[in-house]
């Protein structure tokens, strides 16, 4: 099953809402979700529903948004190692003007991967892909983490990794 959240313009209180209902688990068999912008609510709600164990089935995790707040949580709960099944994560950010939110938003993320891979939550993922497009390059402090943690191991199957 998949949940495809891209493309459909979904107001902020509406896209809350489908994290709600999947945080009382009212869709447990998603194998597939692709979120579209974050916002703060729906991330905690998406991240509450993973730390419940409803989307433990997820075998692919696609994020595509524009540089928000909430797209760090969201990442610490995914990696966490409630997705037992995860074979790919993407995360994708696009363009935004605030370079500070963009800097501290790709540390979150990095820092969230680097966590998850320190406590094994990211053994059987075979592809990841990090695409953070800001106009510019952005230089991230969490990025030194990363390859270390990356470097431990704790991606065995890994196949892919994209910038």
């Amino acid at each position: 099953r998949t949940l495809n959240l891209l493309d459909t313009h979904m107001r902020e209180a509406d896209l809350t809402a489908v994290c709600t209902a999947l945080l009382a688990g009212r869709a447990p068999h998603v194998k597939s979700l692709h979120f579209p912008r974050s916002y703060v609510a729906s991330c905690q709600a998406l991240a509450s529903a993973v730390d419940a164990g409803n989307l433990a089935e997820l075998r692919d995790v696609t994020f595509s948004n524009h540089f928000s707040e909430g797209l760090g949580v969201v990442t610490r709960s995914i990696v966490s190692g409630k997705t037992v099944s995860l074979r790919t994560l993407k995360i994708e950010t696009r363009s935004s003007r605030d370079l500070e939110l963009i800097r501290t938003q790709v540390d979150e993320v990095l820092g969230g991967l680097a966590e998850g891979l320190r406590k094994g939550g990211l053994r059987l993922l075979e592809k990841l892909v990090l695409d953070f497009e800001a106009g510019e390059r952005v230089q991230s402090g969490q990025m030194s983490e990363f390859g270390r943690a990356l470097g431990v191991g704790g991606m065995s199957r890994l196949r892919s990794l994209s910038p």
